[in-house]
C-alpha cells in the first residue's frame, strides 16, 4: 500500500504489478555547477550533494536510495542468501583457531626436512590451547597480545616472561648498557661476546600457554595462571554504546603501554619543573618499577573511533585498573583527548611524563603533533592521570601536501616525527636521553626523495630512493644535533633546510641498490639488521662491508598486522600465508648464520646446505587452522541462532575430534583447493621499457573433478599507491565463493608496487589508464585460457580500486574497443572483452569523481593526493587524461551491467558524495532527466535502471560508518544472485575427500 501510494506521488514511470515490486527513487534535483579549465567547461549537476549539513535534500535522497535498496533486496530474495553467507562467515571466523607446535611432544612433531616452511598436516591432533595469535609484542618482561577468540573486538592481555640475567639486570639497576657509549661517541657497536647471545628469552610457551614455572605472578590478574586482562575491548564498546546511544559505529585504534624506562624515579623529585633535567652523563637511565617495595603505577593510552571518520579519541588509564575503569560508565573528561590520530608515544622529559600524539585538522588529515603532561615529580601534578596539563602543539606541518606521524625507534632512544607526501619525506628526531637538545632534522627535504629511519649505536639507518635508487637502498649516517635547536625548533626556521653552514653527514652504504629487488621494509635488532625484500628476506650483521646473505626465500610478510619487535631479541619472528595456507608464525634464530654464511655462494650445493641450515634454525610457533568444518549452504535453515562460540582451538583445530578425524584427513580436504600464480601478457607496452609487460595474477579455486573449467569468477583489483598486493589467507572473503564454484582472482596491475617502482609509476599520473588496460588484459587471458566462462565475472574494487570498477562499468556498454592494440596481439579490434566477460560490478567507497575532487583543495587529502593522480589545475595533460578515465565524468547513455555501490556517510578518505552523485547520474540516463545524448530507440542494447525482473539493477548501500564499514555478505549475495550461483556445489557439511 505504501509503495503504491509513493508511486502515485512521484509519477514513477514504473508500472507496478505487485506491491512487492520496489519503486525507483525520485530523480535527484539538478543544480548546474560549471567548471572551466583550458577553455573547456564541465557541468556537474549533482555537486550540491556534497552539502549534507546545509541541504536537507541530500539526506532525503539518501533515504530514498536506502528504501529502494532494501525493497529490491526483499523482492529479489537475496536476503536469505545474505543471511546464509553471514552464518558461514561467522562459522569461518569461529573455526580459524591456531595450532601451537610448542604444545606438541617431540614424537608428535613432523620429521619432514622442510616442516618449518610448510603447513604440516602429518601431526597428531594438538591439545586445545589458548593462543596469543599474531598480534603480540614484548615489553619490560611482559608479553602483551590481543586475544581475538572471544567477542567482536577481542581482549588485550599480558603475562610475565622469564627473567634473563645480565641484560635485564643491568637495565633494572640503572647500569648503562654496553652500547650506550656508542650513542654519544658515534663509534660502531662493539663486538658482542657469546655471553650476550641470549639477551632476551626464546618464545617460552610460544604462542600458547605459560609453562608452570612461569605462573607465579607478582601482580595477580583476574585470569589466573599469570595472565592478566589489561583492556577488554568488547566491554569498552558496550560501555561506550551506553554513553553514546546515537553512535552506530565503533572501531578500536591502538594501545600504547608506558615503557618502564619512562617511570619517574626518586631522582626526578623536587626542584623546579624542567623537562631538560636529563644530563648526558646519565643517558638512558632505567628506573626500577619497584620503589619502596611497592610497584610503581604505569599508564596506558588507547584510541577508538565512534563515527568512522577516523578522528580518534584517546583515553588514558592506569595499567591494571581495566576492571575498575570499565565498570564505570562515566569517565573523567580530563582523561580524554579528542580529534586525535591513531599514533601515541610515551616520552619522559626530565621530571615529567608526556604523551605525544597526532591530531586531526579540520580537513581530516593528521598534520599536527601535540603533547600532554600526564604526570610529574615536581609536585605540580600527581602521579595519576586525573589532572592532565593543557595539551600543547609541538609541531604543525606547513606544507599542505604533507601529513605527519609519530613513533619511536626500535631501540627507544629517539622519538621521530615523520612528515611526508606521496613521493617525498623528511624526519625530525628527539633524543629521549637528552631532550634539551631539541628536535633535529635528520636529512634536509628533497623533491621526490623518500626515506624511513631506524637507529642503532649512534647511527641512523635510512632506507631511501635518493639518486637512482628507485627501488631503495639502505645507508647510515651518524647522529648529529643542530646546536641551534636548544633555542628553537627546525620547522620554525624558514632557512633551516637550506642552511649552508650545516655540512651534510658522511654517508655509508649498508645495502647497495639493486634494480632487480625492492626493499619493502627493514628492521634493526641489537645484533642484527633485517631487510625485507619483496618476496625475499635478507639478513646481514652490522658491517657495511659485509656481503649480504640470502635467507628464508619466498616468505611473505603480514603487512596488515605486523608483528611488533623486541629490539634485544636474537630471534626473527615473521608470519606467512597464502590463499590456502593459513597464517603461520615462525621464529628464526639469527645466530644460526655464522661468518662463513655471509660469503656469497655460487655453488648450488653450497646454497642447498645453507638453506638446510636456515630451515633447521626456523621453527613454527603457531598457525591458524583451515576451517574445514563449516557447513556451507543450509546450515542456518530454520534457526535464527548464530554458531555457538567454541574454544579457540578445541573444535576448530580438531574438526570432529570426537570422531577421531586426524590431520591427514584435513590435509586431504585442503588439497582440493588449488592456487596459482600467473603472469599475463599485456597488450600495452610501457614508455619506461622495451621489454614485454606481464601482469601478476593470483587465483584459487576448489577442484571439482571432471567439471573444473570454464567457471564464473570473482575478480578483485586495487591498482594504486604502489601497494604490495599478495595472496593472503582470508577465508571469510574467499571460501563461500569457492564452495559455490567460483574462481577467486586477484589482479596486481600497474599502479601497485609488485614489480618495483617502475610498475607503480606506470600506473599513476599520465599513465593511469595502464591500470585499467591491465585488468582488461587479464579478462582476455581468463577467457582465452578457457578458465572463465563468458558473462560470468564479478568485478570488485574498493576505494581507489573503485576507479577500476567504474572504468569497467563504463566500458561495458561501449562498442568501440580501446586503442593501441597491435596486430601481433591477435585481438579483434571490434571486440569488447569487458562486455563479453563481466556480468556484475561491485564497488565499496569508490573514488570515482576524479576531476571535481582534484580541483577542490578544501576536500580532505586532495593536496596530498596530487602526487598520485596529478592536479588538473596545474597540467592540461593531466586534465585530458582524467577526462578519459574518470568514471563519473564518463557516464553516458549506454547499457550498464548490474551494479551494487556502497558508501560511508562519515568516510574521511572518500566522500559519501562520490558514490551518491555517481548513482544519481547513472539513474538519469533512462531518458527522464538525461544529461547525455539519447540512445536511439532501435538500439537493442538499451536497458533501464529499474527493478523489473529483466532489467538491470543499480543499488546504492549507504552506510552510517566510515571507510571500512559495510556487510561483505550483502555484496557477495548480490554478485552470486546475478550470476545464478547461489547454490553450494561442494558438500553442505564439509569438503568431501575424493580417493
Amino acid at each position: 500500500m505504501i509503495l503504491l501510494s509513493y508511486a502515485t506521488l512521484t509519477n514513477s514511470a514504473l508500472t507496478l504489478s505487485s506491491s512487492k515490486v520496489p519503486v525507483l527513487p525520485s530523480p535527484a534535483k539538478r543544480i548546474p555547477r560549471p567548471l572551466t579549465l583550458y577553455n573547456e567547461t564541465i557541468v556537474d549537476q549533482y555537486h550540491w550533494m556534497h552539502q549534507l549539513s546545509e541541504d536537507p535534500d541530500v539526506l532525503s535522497y539518501i533515504e530514498e536510495e536506502r528504501k529502494y535498496t532494501k525493497a529490491w533486496i526483499k523482492q529479489s530474495g537475496i536476503k536469505k542468501l545474505q543471511k546464509q553467507l553471514n552464518w558461514e562467515i561467522a562459522s569461518i571466523q569461529e573455526q580459524s583457531g591456531r595450532i601451537n607446535s610448542l604444545e606438541l611432544d617431540e614424537d608428535e612433531m613432523s620429521t619432514e626436512p622442510h616442516a618449518a616452511y610448510q603447513w604440516s598436516f602429518d601431526r597428531k591432533k594438538p591439545r586445545p590451547v589458548q593462543l596469543e595469535g599474531t598480534q603480540f609484542w614484548d615489553l619490560d618482561r611482559w608479553r602483551y597480545w590481543l586475544d581475538s577468540s572471544t567477542g567482536d573486538f577481542g581482549v588485550y592481555k599480558r603475562r610475565h616472561l622469564p627473567r634473563v640475567a645480565q641484560l635485564w639486570d643491568m637495565m633494572d639497576s640503572g647500569e648503562p648498557l654496553e652500547d650506550d657509549v656508542a650513542v654519544t661517541t658515534g663509534a660502531r657497536m662493539p663486538e658482542v661476546d657469546s655471553s650476550r647471545r641470549t639477551t632476551r628469552p626464546k618464545f617460552v610457551g610460544g604462542c600458547g600457554r605459560v609453562p608452570t614455572k612461569l605462573q607465579d605472578n607478582p601482580n595477580p590478574g583476574n585470569l589466573g595462571s599469570g595472565v592478566e586482562v589489561i583492556l577488554d575491548v568488547d566491554r569498552l564498546a558496550k560501555s561506550l554504546k551506553k554513553q553514546y546511544p546515537d553512535s552506530k559505529f565503533f572501531a578500536f585504534g591502538s594501545i600504547e603501554i608506558q615503557p618502564k624506562y619512562t617511570v619517574l624515579g626518586k631522582s626526578d623529585q623536587g626542584g623546579e619543573e624542567d623537562e631538560n633535567h636529563s644530563s648526558d652523563e646519565n643517558l638512558y637511565r632505567v628506573e626500577s618499577v619497584m620503589q619502596g617495595g611497592k610497584p610503581v603505577q604505569l599508564f596506558m593510552a588507547f584510541t577508538f573511533d565512534l563515527s568512522g571518520d577516523e578522528r580518534y579519541t584517546i583515553r588514558i588509564a592506569k595499567l591494571g585498573d581495566e576492571d575498575k575503569s570499565l565498570q564505570n560508565d562515566e569517565w573523567d573528561s580530563e582523561l580524554v583527548l579528542d580529534n586525535a590520530g591513531p599514533d601515541t608515544v610515551w616520552v619522559k622529559h626530565g621530571r615529567s611524563l608526556y604523551l605525544y600524539y597526532t591530531k586531526i585538522d579540520d580537513k581530516g588529515e593528521p598534520r599536527e603533533v601535540w603533547r600532554v603532561k600526564v604526570a610529574s615529580r615536581s609536585g605540580k601534578l600527581g602521579t595519576t592521570p586525573g589532572n592532565l596539563s593543557v595539551p600543547e602543539c609541538v609541531m604543525a606541518e606547513r606544507n599542505a601536501r604533507n601529513v605527519v606521524a609519530i613513533r619511536r625507534t626500535s631501540d627507544s632512544r629517539f622519538v621521530l616525527i615523520e612528515s611526508s607526501d606521496q613521493v617525498s619525506s623528511h624526519t625530525f628526531f628527539l633524543s629521549v636521553d637528552a631532550p634539551r637538545k631539541g628536535w633535529n632534522l635528520i636529512r634536509k627535504e628533497q623533491k621526490d626523495v623518500f626515506y624511513t629511519v631506524e637507529h642503532h649505536s649512534g647511527y641512523f639507518y635510512i632506507k631511501t630512493n635518493v639518486g637512482e635508487a628507485q627501488n631503495f637502498k639502505v645507508v647510515r649516517i651518524p647522529v648529529a644535533f643542530d646546536p641551534r635547536n636548544s633555542q628553537s625548533n627546525p620547522w620554525e626556521r624558514e632557512s633551516s633546510l637550506e642552511d649552508p653552514s650545516l655540512a651534510p653527514p658522511v654517508e655509508e652504504t649498508v645495502i647497495e641498490y639493486d634494480p632487480r629487488e625492492l626493499i619493502a621494509h627493514f628492521e634493526v635488532f641489537v645484533e642484527h639488521f633485517v631487510s625485507w625484500i619483496w618476496q625475499l628476506i635478507r639478513l646481514t650483521p652490522y658491517n657495511p662491508e659485509t656481503n649480504v646473505a640470502t635467507a628464508l626465500p619466498g616468505v611473505s610478510r603480514n603487512w596488515e598486522e605486523p608483528l611488533k619487535r623486541d629490539f634485544y631479541s636474537t630471534k626473527l619472528v615473521f608470519s606467512n600465508s597464502s590463499f590456502v595456507q593459513p597464517w603461520a608464525v615462525y621464529e628464526f634464530d639469527m645466530h644460526s648464520l655464522t661468518g662463513e654464511d655471509w660469503i656469497p655462494m655460487t655453488n648450488d650445493s653450497s646454497e642447498e646446505k645453507k638453506d638446510e641450515k636456515i630451515q633447521k634454525a626456523t621453527r613454527l610457533l603457531c598457525q591458524e587452522v583451515f576451517p574445514l568444518g563449516v557447513q556451507y549452504g543450509g546450515s542456518s535453515k530454520g534457526s535464527s541462532k548464530w554458531p555457538a562460540r567454541q574454544p579457540h582451538c578445541d573444535n576448530a583445530g580438531s574438526h570432529d575430534a570426537a570422531k577421531g578425524h586426524g590431520r591427514k584427513k584435513d590435509w586431504e580436504g585442503v588439497s582440493h583447493f588449488k592456487e596459482m600464480r600467473l603472469m599475463v601478457n599485456s597488450t600495452h607496452g610501457s614508455e619506461r621499457t622495451d621489454q614485454p609487460i606481464r601482469i601478476p595474477v593470483s587465483l584459487v579455486y576448489y577442484d571439482l573433478p571432471g567439471q573444473n573449467f570454464p567457471r564464473p569468477a570473482f575478480v578483485s583489483a586495487y591498482g594504486a599507491y604502489g601497494t604490495l598486493g599478495s595472496a593472503m589467507f582470508k577465508p571469510a572473503q574467499i571460501l563461500p565463493l569457492l564452495h559455490r564454484g567460483l574462481i577467486y582472482v586477484e589482479v596486481y596491475p600497474r599502479g601497485e608496487g609488485n614489480l618495483g617502482q617502475d610498475w607503480y609509476r606506470d600506473g599513476k599520473l599520465e599513465s593511469k589508464r595502464n591500470t585499467f588496460y591491465d585488468v582488461e588484459d587479464v579478462l582476455l587471458h581468463l577467457r582465452d585460457s578457457g578458465m572463465v566462462s563468458r558473462e560470468s565475472v564479478v568485478i570488485e574494487g574498493r576505494s581507489a580500486g573503485g576507479l577500476i570498477s567504474g572504468w569497467i562499468a563504463n566500458r561495458w556498454g561501449e562498442v568501440e574497443d580501446r586503442v593501441e592494440v597491435t596486430p601481433a596481439d591477435h585481438v579483434d579490434p571490434t571486440q569488447n572483452i569487458v562486455r563479453e566477460m563481466v556480468k556484475v560490478v561491485l564497488t565499496q567507497v569508490p573514488f570515482v569523481d576524479v576531476i571535481s575532487d582534484m580541483v577542490d583543495s578544501s576536500i580532505g587529502w586532495v593536496e596530498y593526493e596530487w602526487n598520485e593522480w596529478g592536479s588538473p589545475l596545474e597540467s592540461e595533460k593531466i586534465f585530458e587524461v582524467m577526462k578519459s578515465y574518470s568514471p563519473y565524468d564518463r557516464v553516458q547513455s549506454q547499457p550498464y551491467p548490474a551494479m551494487m555501490i556502497q558508501g560511508g556517510l562519515t568516510d574521511s578518505r572518500v566522500s559519501y558524495a562520490e558514490p551518491l552523485k555517481w548513482v544519481a547520474k547513472l539513474r538519469s540516463i533512462d531518458g527522464k532527466t538525461n544529461d547525455c545524448q539519447s540512445v536511439p530507440k532501435e538500439s537493442a542494447l538499451k536497458k533501464k535502471m529499474c527493478a523489473d525482473k529483466d532489467d538491470t539493477p543499480l543499488l546504492l548501500q549507504m552506510e552510517d560508518g566510515g571507510h571500512f564499514s559495510g556487510d561483505p555478505a550483502l555484496w557477495m549475495a548480490f554478485g552470486l544472485h546475478q550470476l545464478g550461483h547461489e547454490d553450494v556445489v561442494t558438500s553442505p557439511h564439509r569438503v568431501k575427500v575424493v580417493a
